[in-house]
């Protein structure tokens, strides 16, 4: 195939990208972090499914953005899309490894987005690291400092006030 033909080619596939529902993620969306955390953890089984679909059992070893309590479930079932329509172009080894980004669905259960995320350095929601020393890490955490991303604390912060701005302001005759 000859450069002319492979321009050709990208430029008729191209669009079909875009047509596969594969965003970009920045982090800073309104309410972003009410539904995703960014998790470290330790694929503990690989299951291979139709088509693109894999799925992941991952053991959450710590929250690193979010409000996932690493510590209650610290087991979590989770999907992902991996091909030419998703940024995950590979599915993580088994016993590996990743830094990934979760989202919880309604009933609970959680995901792996498809989308390009911008503050990861692959720019795909899941990625293999060799550990916490790993320098992609730091990179990660980093960015997310960056973004002012929430961490459980800043999570925890942020559910206070807003209980406290629900609470009516009483007069000091009320408070009494």
């Amino acid at each position: 195939m000859n450069a002319r033909s492979l321009i050709s080619l990208l430029l008729v596939l191209w669009p079909f990208r875009a047509m596969a529902a594969v965003g970009t993620i920045s982090g800073t969306e309104l309410r972003f972090w009410d539904k995703h955390s960014v998790v470290y953890a330790q694929v503990v089984s690989v299951v291979e499914r139709p088509a693109r679909w894999v799925k992941l059992r991952l053991e959450v070893k710590a929250t690193l953005a979010g409000s996932f309590d690493a510590a209650q479930p610290y087991r979590v079932d989770t999907e992902l899309a991996r091909g030419l329509d998703s940024a995950i172009r590979t599915s993580p080894k088994s016993n590996s490894t990743v830094v990934a980004l979760l989202r919880r669905l309604p009933d609970g259960s959680y995901f792996i987005p498809s989308d390009y995320v911008k503050f990861m350095p692959n720019e795909a929601s899941i990625l293999e690291v060799q550990g916490l020393e790993d320098p992609k890490v730091q990179q990660i955490i980093d960015r997310l400092r960056e973004l002012g991303a929430p961490t459980q604390n800043r999570a925890a912060a942020a559910k206070e006030v807003e209980k406290a701005a629900a609470v009516p302001d009483l007069s000091p005759a009320e408070r009494f």
